[in-house]
């Protein structure tokens, strides 16, 4: 990871999910203490939000995880053993959840949510890497350093060999990470089944599990981002394909469950924030300045939804009635059945990250916590404190 590149988050509120990422720097364990109970937790700046057939999850600041069902009257916060910024989460499968953060941090729970466990703390794992990485270049760069004096391969059936100035390079750069303990923050989890998923996150951060979120892999390579941008969201289409999307409109496909990727034709050259499977097995995709587009099944091309907005969308939401939400700064998301989308906004103009469906309500998440929306007839929006 190269250090003083500024990070591809352009709105505030985006921003704001990469900024701690520096309080683990001096120390890795900074932030490995319990989340604090708060009562005003449900006000908080929440992140993403996932529903499973009986319980209903919101993740953010803090390490803040709130859970809610059918029985309850209002909502519950979790019991979490670190206080980092979650930024994402999803149900695996029967009882057990992920859910991911800053530094690196993926959390499991196999109680539906009301207990969690630390599975994964990339600032180890990196370090680990990067002392395995450094022995292996070693030895290359010393068996290197023998043939034709360190120059190049002598036979032209290795030009793609990687030379002694590539290995030196790459030999800082692993002696960089295992020096310091910054790492990106992880932005996105998707399972593809019950057992293998993967985490997405900063600098082209790509993890693999095939165990349900108890074990990851770091998989990064399989992606055919040698920039280093950033991944942000990931989704599968209802043909089976697994996409990735994130920083300066960088788009992947994997069409073998995650095993090999592709770059495909980005409509836009923005970064992307919101990535969502529809159910007819299309998808909608949308990120900076109002830019949304929507992707029908079988189909190879998308079509702009045209919104009349510049506003950054930060996340998009089907409801079971088949609407789409989309969330955006300064409390404006657009909704309603694709292509047709209308326009509205909170009053008190909070962004707006996700949204999820709790009876006859649709709760939006983001800053200043849990807010209920209702959508109008004249595409008016209240909002009020969800209990």
């Amino acid at each position: 990871m190269r250090v003083g590149r500024r990070f591809g988050c352009l709105s505030l509120l985006m921003a704001s999910v990469w900024s701690a990422s520096s309080q683990a720097a001096t120390d890795p364990n900074s932030l490995l203490y319990p989340a604090l109970k708060a009562p005003l937790a449900s006000q908080a700046l929440l992140l993403d939000a996932a529903t499973a057939p009986q319980r209903q999850l919101i993740v953010g600041e803090h390490g803040i995880v709130l859970y809610h069902d059918q029985a309850s009257a209002s909502w519950q916060q979790a019991d979490v053993p670190v206080s980092t910024m979650l930024t994402a989460v999803t149900h695996v499968a029967d009882d057990i959840w992920l859910a991911v953060g800053h530094d690196g941090i993926i959390i499991r729970s196999t109680d539906n949510g009301a207990h969690w466990s630390l599975v994964h703390h990339e600032v180890k794992a990196r370090k680990a890497r990067a002392q395995a990485d450094i022995e292996r270049l070693k030895k290359e760069i010393a068996a290197l350093s023998e043939t034709d004096a360190g120059e190049a391969y002598p036979d032209e059936g290795d030009a793609d060999q990687p030379s002694l100035d590539d290995l030196e390079y790459a030999l800082d750069d692993a002696r960089f990470a295992l020096e310091h303990n910054d790492v990106p923050p992880l932005l996105d989890v998707m399972m593809l089944d019950a057992q293998h998923g993967f985490a997405a996150g900063g600098y082209n951060t790509l993890l693999e599990t095939h165990d349900a979120g108890v074990s990851w892999q770091y998989v990064a390579d399989r992606l055919p981002n040698p920039e280093g941008l950033h991944n942000n969201v990931m989704a599968q289409d209802g043909q089976g394909h697994v996409w990735l999307a994130g920083e300066r409109g960088s788009l992947y496909r994997s069409d073998d469950q995650g095993q090999t990727w592709h770059s495909e034709n980005s409509p836009y050259t923005g970064s992307w924030f919101a990535l969502t499977a529809l159910p007819d097995g299309g998808l909608i995709l949308a990120g900076l300045r109002g830019h949304a587009y929507w992707r029908q099944p079988d189909s190879e091309t998308w079509q702009s939804l045209n919104l009349p907005t510049e506003t950054t969308f930060n996340g998009a939401k089907v409801l079971p009635n088949d609407q789409v939400v989309l969330l955006g700064q300064g409390g404006i998301f657009a909704h309603g059945v694709l292509p047709h989308l209308t326009l509205s906004a909170l009053p008190e103009r909070e962004s707006l990250l996700t949204a999820i469906k709790r009876k006859d309500q649709v709760i939006g998440v983001g800053q200043g916590g849990i807010h209920r929306l209702s959508f109008s007839a004249d595409s008016a929006a209240h909002q009020e404190e969800a209990k």
